[in-house]
């Protein structure tokens, strides 16, 4: 099964999903993420008529439903805290005329979702399906699957595992009816944070946790939990929340003053986008570009506290200045070049790389260098600020 998914995501993700290309789709409320359960899985919500009665291929829903269940594992899952989701399928007001073309689109999600998302999917609810069709989603799950699934008819049974917040009033909660899916800027919570002070830091602390973090681990049986592991961007967040700062970071703490920096094209400075507090790094925008050089940043600086050379810094910084160059792009880099070219001068000459890869990735994640290069001839120049590019990451 690991092989055959891995064939799938290869030949799937040949290229780029680019969310300009899928966007109006995203819009159309067929596939969409909804809110968390009581026990903060996200929950993706599919509805088959909706799907059908805006002409959606295929193709094209199965690109939106991969689309945001990669966007759920990389912004909204944590490994050892939470690791699955929860599917809403919603099969209200199938036709007779719409039998076919329903039992179609339901077998291509439940087929993708049950042999290419192994162990994401905590529970489905399937709500009114017609017998005939329930009677086909048996049939598609594998025994030991099917008692993930729950039918409902009654929105009380779906609405009990929700808090009321987090589910929209259709499906029995008190969340209103979502009318704008993407982006991903409706989850609501029953805390009132938009009023307070560091709203806006709060939003956007998924930043603190590098990537190693966000990946996770295997674990094995009597030996000690890999401990959090923080983005270098970490201590500037926390020191601004008035939290002690994190033992485990990307880079070493002492003697690091990151520098606040303007996002190019008139985005406004961090003084402006948070609330003045000083020294804290730009926000930088979800599945762009920029995302992506973090990432690859934080990777980057795994292999350099593993190798305790430098190697990783003077690589990070030597792929940055090419990324620039080749994408034409200004994006703010994640830590000043100051401080990495003084680490430069202070560190003995670079070592080959040639060959790491990350310990944390399946095969198909190639070391840091070569997949920055890939991906810049892959994809054309674009806004990175405004717009973001998904594929196999």
């Amino acid at each position: 099964m690991m092989m055959e998914t891995e064939r799938w995501r290869r030949s799937f993700f040949d290229k780029p999903i680019d969310d300009r290309e899928i966007y109006k789709h995203l819009n159309l409320g067929f596939v969409y993420i909804s809110g968390r359960d009581k026990l903060l899985r996200p929950c993706l919500v599919v509805r088959v008529t909706q799907m059908l009665r805006n002409g959606v291929d295929q193709n094209t829903s199965l690109r939106c439903v991969c689309f945001l269940m990669e966007f759920i594992i990389r912004y909204m899952l944590l490994p050892g805290k939470c690791e699955s989701t929860v599917t809403l399928l919603d099969l209200e007001n199938i036709g007779l005329m719409q039998f076919v073309p329903a039992v179609s689109r339901t077998r291509a999600i439940f087929g993708v979702l049950a042999e290419h998302y192994v162990g994401r999917s905590a529970l489905t609810f399937v709500k009114s399906a017609p017998a005939a069709l329930e009677g086909l989603i048996r049939g598609l799950v594998p025994e030991e699957k099917r008692r993930k699934i729950v039918y409902v008819q009654a929105t009380e049974d779906i609405a009990k595992h929700f808090d009321a917040e987090q589910l929209e009033v259709q499906y029995g909660g008190r969340k209103p009816t979502i009318t704008s899916f993407y982006p991903v800027n409706h989850l609501s919570s029953s805390y009132d944070l938009a009023g307070t002070k560091n709203y806006k830091l709060l939003a956007s602390c998924h930043r603190c946790l590098g990537l190693p973090t966000i990946r996770g681990d295997l674990w094995e049986r009597g030996v000690p939990h890999v401990p959090l592991r923080y983005a270098a961007e970490a201590v500037q967040y926390f020191n601004a929340l008035g939290l002690p700062p994190p033992e485990n970071t990307m880079v070493a703490c002492e003697g690091q003053a990151l520098e606040s920096k303007a996002l190019p094209g008139g985005s406004g400075g961090v003084h402006e986008m948070l609330f003045g507090i000083a020294n804290l790094p730009s926000p930088v925008p979800e599945g762009t570009m920029q995302d992506m050089m973090a990432d690859d940043y934080d990777l980057v600086m795994t292999h350099a506290n593993e190798d305790s050379e430098g190697a990783g810094e003077q690589l990070f910084a030597k792929e940055r200045r090419q990324r620039t160059a080749s994408t034409g792009s200004e994006a703010t880099p994640m830590t000043d070049s100051s401080v990495v070219d003084s680490i430069e001068q202070q560190r003995p000459a670079e070592k080959s790389r040639k060959g790491v890869t990350s310990r944390h990735s399946s095969s198909h994640y190639e070391s840091a260098s070569s997949r920055c290069e890939a991906e810049i001839q892959a994809r054309p120049s674009h806004d990175s600020r405004k717009t973001g590019q998904w594929g196999l990451r």
